[in-house]
């Protein structure tokens, strides 16, 4: 099964059942532009955030080390914040920025880089928080709704996500995250046309994103199109080490009956040679292809006798099934 990824959160995450209802992309604008951030006016909001800043400040003033710390201005807490988050230490980046935010509250930037961190920490619903607090105070902050949208991804809220994504390439169509996103609920919604104009379009703005370009390959194979996934995997395969690339490319030329192909890219994708002739195994055996599949196998057990109770069930399926292709044959009239 290829593993379709993204920015924030799995793709197996975001699937359900059920219609998908989608609508025009003026009458979503329109509804959250004009209806939809009467909620966002609301006082509870506002204080929910301030409280919430006023907690973590205490949390961080207890948790700090007991010494003597100097006080900093604003501009440095976030400027060492944003330090932090270059170093990928978000715990260090966080706390800063909640510092920061205990001296002005009402910062846009701040408030846009706790959203975001927020949503690294898989803490949805206090991210939704901040980003409808910032929506509260301008309905054309582009940013706050991709930050909501992605928010309400991971509350599993898909089509309250849907709605914001489309406002926020609405009033900024260069926000390329929100492209990635939409992109994905479409693709584990079937709508695979849909999804693939939006990774295009977020392509667009990141021409060399691996991952993109993954997912889009992912969204062509799921759609039967596995010639245009061969295409773009083949080209990523030239500079990625990244053994997922691999194993979804060895699983799209199965589909295409390149089989030595799949077999070279299998190689790259899993921990040694044992692990992919195994896989092309079971590939071979699934398609009956049943004496390659038998010389795969047996492969696999030579050089690495612990796929014994897998390879050897596979392995004589294979056998079965080529003794009784072989008796069929031979029963058939000339």
């Amino acid at each position: 099964m290829i593993n379709m990824t993204t920015l924030c959160t799995s793709h197996s995450e975001f699937c359900r059942k059920g219609f998908y209802h989608t609508c025009k992309l003026l009458g979503i604008s329109s509804l959250l532009l004009l209806g939809g951030c009467a909620s966002f006016q609301s006082n509870p909001t506002e204080l929910s955030v301030q409280r919430q800043i006023e907690r973590q400040q205490k949390v961080y003033e207890l948790t700090e080390e007991p010494q003597k710390q100097e006080k900093l201005t604003l501009k440095e807490y976030e400027a060492l914040g944003d330090r932090y988050l270059i170093q990928n230490d978000i715990e260090k980046a966080y706390m800063n920025y909640v510092k920061a935010l205990a001296i002005d509250p009402n910062k846009i930037s701040l408030l846009h880089k706790q959203g975001k961190i927020l949503g690294k920490k898989n803490r949805h619903a206090d991210a939704e928080k901040v980003y409808r607090f910032l929506l509260a105070k301008s309905e054309e902050d582009a940013l706050a709704y991709e930050g909501l949208g992605q928010a309400l991804l991971g509350l599993k809220k898909i089509k309250a996500a849907e709605d914001a994504l489309l406002t926020a390439i609405a009033l900024d169509d260069e926000l390329w995250r929100a492209h990635h996103f939409l992109a994905l609920i479409y693709g584990t919604e079937q709508q695979y046309g849909r999804a693939v104009k939006e990774f295009k379009k977020a392509l667009s703005y990141r021409p060399q994103d691996s991952s993109l370009l993954n997912n889009l390959a992912v969204t062509y194979y799921l759609n039967g199109q596995y010639a245009e996934a061969e295409k773009i995997l083949t080209i990523l395969t030239r500079n990625s080490k990244d053994k997922k690339v691999y194993n979804n490319l060895a699983i799209v030329c199965v589909q295409r009956g390149k089989f030595e192909k799949a077999l070279s890219a299998f190689k790259r994708g899993t921990k040694d040679e044992a692990y992919a002739y195994n896989n092309i195994g079971f590939e071979y055996l699934t398609h009956r292809r049943y004496k390659e599949a038998i010389v795969a196998l047996e492969k696999a057990l030579e050089l690495n006798p612990q796929f014994y109770p897998t390879a050897y069930e596979s392995l004589e399926k294979a056998r079965k099934g080529l003794a009784l292709t072989t008796a069929t044959l031979k029963e058939e009239p000339l």
